[in-house]
């Protein structure tokens, strides 16, 4: 019998499950997918830097799998609120609290078994996906003969299962202490309470101190290490929370003070209707800003990491291409108006050693990047023939240069006279530098392919060619990147979920508002504005919120990025577009509901 229950009370409000748990189908999605890389065998047998994506992967999992935890057990309060009442009824027809507490338990297992394996489909395809762009990065088949990964699978399942189980005593324990009169009526209480002004000023205050507490102890990560991720979780957390509750309020007070403004068509009705649910709002939206920065700063950091290596190699390399006499015919392959310059330099290989022409560089010097700057600069040290003579970092450079055979002959710099006449074959080695190698870089990596066909690729990393370092960084990087990018997709798909199903099951209090409204004489045009505005408020706070903490929190990433901030408009403008079409489709439904 209490199963027949439990599955009609799922089955009658499956739509609110869809939308609440749709972040948990795409978190479910998303942690397969990372388990799915992270146990590879083929990727966890490459050698240098892509044996080090499992890693990321992993580390990604936990990271998801945290945060996910947290939402669940967040949005399964939403859920218990939603069914207090139902619960209620049952007490009232003779049930008992046993029987009802068993039942909740039913239901939060279903729909999260439910959920898992709805998330494991949408994993399933994800992973494929992301081998297939990872094949080509890595230039090696990772790809399985089967579907699923059938131990990604089972750690996803059980992973969910224990969430989902530990959700369920935590409901069990909550319904144990509860009185029938409280499931029955608290939703009825109405959340509103008045403030004193001096005591918001306070929370004002305080907030803002958090704040820049947590703010500046992420500047100073360098130095203040572990330390500063820990008091800016702490302490951005509690400043959103007392911000959003008393800069709100202060707002409106503010307005009300606005007469002309206040009294003009409906923005009383408005400010009222802001102002008395702000408090039960204090709480998601909070959430909502942390869930948001962690969304958009996956997603920025993520797409950093897509050029870090990009610069990784311009800082490594000065020269971005190297020629031999022999093969140097091959620029003309480069559009000439992209060659900033071109070096050539002379050498003669005579038994052990290769004798090398000093006037050469004494008419263009060979240029070498050094030390990077404390404000992330690379010095550029220039060697002229009496520098080279005198530098072990600058002959170990060039010779890393020459043609393999070679790398591992004495150097030997002479003047112009004795390399005129001492024996064996000229040779010339040919330094190209371009405008900009990252445009560049697809027809350097051309040349590249046809001047050295056999390269052993697994050494790259200690290549003098800067398209081979690249090409390394990027292998080193690609696993940060597309754990951004989906790590943002699931923050994106939790908070909207949310946000979404908050608004969208208070519909009942606020009908009964605006059907009264209706009734004393106000169109349905004005109460539209009021929702319009009002959910616009209510999706802008966490937005503007969880924008700042990105602006300050993308510090404690220059350890691992050259500059954080480097192209930071696009994500923020993709992202908010994106949330933009959340707010515009949650107003829609709303809306209509409350028309309905």
């Amino acid at each position: 019998m209490i199963t027949k229950i439990a599955w009609y009370s799922t089955k009658g409000k499956i739509k609110d499950y869809l939308l609440l748990f749709s972040g948990l189908i795409m978190a479910s999605g998303i942690f397969y997918m990372f388990q799915s890389l992270a146990t590879n065998d083929r990727l966890i047998h490459q050698s240098g830097n892509a044996s080090t994506i499992t890693i990321v992967f992993h580390l990604g999992s936990i990271l998801l799998g945290v945060i996910t935890f947290f939402y669940l057990l967040y949005a399964n309060s939403f859920l218990m609120n939603l069914k207090r009442k139902e619960y209620g009824m049952l007490l009232m027809l003779g049930a008992s609290k046993s029987k009802i507490i068993f039942l909740n338990f039913l239901e939060t297992i279903g729909i999260g078994l439910v959920s898992t394996l709805a998330g494991n489909l949408v994993g399933f395809m994800l992973s494929k996906i992301v081998t297939l762009f990872l094949q080509n990065i890595l230039d090696t088949e990772l790809m399985a003969n089967s579907l699923v990964n059938l131990k990604a699978f089972l750690i996803t399942l059980v992973f969910f299962v224990i969430c989902f189980f530990l959700t369920a005593i935590v409901n069990g324990s909550s319904l144990a202490k509860q009185q029938l009169i409280n499931l029955m009526k608290k939703q009825a209480t109405p959340d509103f309470t008045d403030s004193k002004l001096w005591y918001l000023v306070l929370q004002f205050i305080s907030g803002s101190f958090c704040l820049g507490l947590g703010y500046y102890a992420m500047y100073h990560v360098l130095s203040w290490k572990v330390k500063a991720v820990v008091i800016a979780m702490i302490t951005i957390f509690l400043g959103s929370y007392l911000i959003i509750h008393s800069c709100v309020i202060l707002i409106l007070s503010f307005v009300k003070q606005r007469k002309n403004y206040y009294f003009k068509e409906m923005n009383a009705i408005l400010v009222a209707q802001i102002e008395y649910r702000i408090k039960s709002y204090t709480q998601i939206l909070t959430v909502i800003a942390m869930l948001f920065a962690l969304a958009l700063g996956a997603l920025t950091v993520g797409l950093g990491f897509g050029q870090e290596a990009y610069k990784s190699a311009d800082k490594a390399l000065f020269y971005d291409l190297i020629l031999t006499q022999e093969n140097s015919h091959v620029l003309n392959q480069l559009d000439q108006n992209n060659i900033k310059s071109k070096t050539a330099y002379r050498f003669k290989a005579v038994g052990e050693h290769v004798l090398i022409n000093k006037g050469d560089f004494d008419k263009r010097a060979f240029i070498v990047n050094g030390p990077i700057s404390a404000q992330g600069d690379v010095v550029q040290k220039s060697f002229n023939g009496s520098a080279m003579e005198k530098s072990e970092i600058a002959q170990k450079n060039f010779s890393n240069m020459l043609p393999e055979a070679l790398q591992d002959k004495k150097i030997s710099f002479v003047s112009q006279e004795e390399f005129g006449v001492s024996n064996g074959v000229t040779q010339a080695l040919v330094l190209v530098k371009t405008k900009n190698f990252k445009k560049n870089y697809e027809m350097l990596a051309s040349i590249v392919k046809k001047i050295e066909p056999n390269k052993n690729l697994d050494f790259i990393f200690l290549s003098a060619q800067k398209v081979h370092r690249y090409q390394a960084h990027a292998k080193g990087f690609v696993g940060f990147q597309y754990m951004g990018f989906f790590l943002g997709l699931a923050f994106l798909t939790m908070l909207t979920s949310c946000l979404m199903f908050k608004i969208l099951t208070s519909y009942k209090t606020d009908q009964e508002r605006y059907k009264i409204l209706l009734k004393i004489g106000a169109n349905k045009s004005g109460i539209n504005r009021v929702i319009q505005k009002e959910l616009l408020v209510v999706f802008a706070i966490p937005a503007f919120l969880g924008t700042l903490h990105v602006l300050f929190g993308l510090q404690l990433f220059k350890v691992l990025l050259t500059n954080p901030y480097d192209s930071i408009a696009l994500p923020i403008t993709d992202f908010l577009m994106i949330y933009f079409v959340y707010f515009y489709l949650t107003y829609k439904m709303y809306s209509k509901i409350i028309f309905s």
